[in-house]
């Protein structure tokens, strides 16, 4: 997934520098220990903000993780090719 996104930067960018955003998000996908999701019902304000709201769920969420287990899976899966 990690190499995907790179190539995607790099041909969008011209750049062979990348920037990550969120790799906690492709983390948790191969590792959902590392960010175990919540079942939350989540709105959105007129003003842009992101608010929990009443009803059923309708998004999955990381309100907990593990910052050192991240760390330590990411760079293991970086360095390891």
């Amino acid at each position: 997934i990690l190499a995907g996104l790179y190539y995607e930067w790099s041909q969008a960018t011209r750049s062979p520098t990348p920037t990550l955003y969120d790799p906690m998000t492709l983390a948790s996908m191969l590792e959902p220990s590392l960010c175990p999701l919540t079942p939350l019902h989540l709105t959105v304000d007129e003003a842009g903000n992101t608010k929990e709201g009443q009803g059923a769920p309708n998004a999955q969420v990381c309100l907990h993780s593990d910052a050192d287990a991240f760390l330590q899976f990411y760079v293991r899966r970086v360095t390891s090719h």
